[in-house]
This record gives structure tokens, C-alpha cells and sequence, in this order.
């Protein structure tokens, strides 16, 4: 298959996404040297807190766009550090709920987080059209770039 040019502006685009994924992963150095933590165990220990109600991993998965099969090991690590807690639901005794501990609650609270703090006040002080418009085109970007899914075979 022959590669198409794009548009210019997908230039603009890509460049951008290089300079956003390293300044991610700069963070994520930053976020695991000084917590102890990965981005992936954050966002986990952010959903938790936020949530009013225990999440089943399915729910916490779906939360942090994880697989399954990703988050599981993510849990393991953040229940050995006391961070998370796994319980049998009252109501489906086949569900396990998870529920942030203190610990985790101090450990989250406490660590730098996933974006550069100045970055999230830069953002938080625009307006919430403008907020609103750059969270749709992401994830408008997204849904264009992502590898779509191979269909399943029965």
C-alpha cells in the first residue's frame, strides 16, 4: 500500500503529540521518582477518590482506559501498598469492590499527579467553552488515530 500524503495540518499535529507524549513521560519519571508510583496507579488511586461508591475493576478499568488484563497487575501492586482495598460485594458476592484506603487517599493527595501542576492551572483559567472544545478535539483526535480493533473470530 502506498503512503498517502496528508494534510498539512497533520504535521502540526504530530508534532504536537510528539511534544505532549514527552512531556508525559517526563512527568511520569517525575510523578514515580518522588511517590513511588506509576501514572497508571495514580489515575487508579484518582478515580477511587473521586468516586462516591466502591468500582468493580471492569468499572475502575473502563475509568483509566485500561484492559483488564493491565489493570489487574496495577491492582496487585497498589493492594501490597495498602493503597486499595478489595472487598466482596454485600449485594453480588461474585463482585469484588475496590475502595482507596487513607493511605491511599494521603499517598494520591500528596503526589505531583500526571500533568505539571502549572499546567493544570493554565488550563483550569481558561474558559469552559474553551476547556469543553480542547477535551472534544482530543478525543475526536483520539478516536481518529486510535489502531482500530481487530474484529473477534468465532
Amino acid at each position: 500500500m502506498k503512503n498517502v500524503l496528508p494534510p498539512p495540518e497533520l504535521l502540526t499535529v504530530t508534532r504536537a503529540l510528539r511534544r505532549l507524549t514527552q512531556a508525559l513521560d517526563t512527568q511520569s519519571k517525575l510523578l514515580e521518582a518522588r511517590a513511588g508510583m506509576t501514572a497508571s496507579q495514580w489515575l487508579c488511586l484518582q478515580a477511587l477518590a473521586q468516586s462516591s461508591t466502591p468500582l468493580s475493576a471492569r468499572e475502575l478499568a473502563d475509568w483509566v482506559s485500561l484492559t483488564p488484563g493491565t489493570i489487574s497487575p496495577v491492582l496487585d501492586r497498589l493492594e501490597a501498598k495498602a493503597w486499595v482495598q478489595r472487598t466482596r460485594s454485600a449485594q453480588d458476592r461474585r463482585r469484588v469492590d475496590l475502595e482507596i484506603t487513607e493511605q491511599g487517599r494521603r499517598q494520591w493527595q500528596e503526589a505531583p499527579g500526571v500533568l505539571p501542576t502549572q499546567g493544570v492551572t493554565q488550563f483550569a483559567a481558561l474558559s469552559r467553552e474553551r476547556r469543553k472544545l480542547l477535551a472534544q478535539s482530543l478525543e475526536d483526535l483520539t478516536a481518529l488515530l486510535a489502531p482500530l480493533k481487530e474484529p473477534t473470530r468465532n
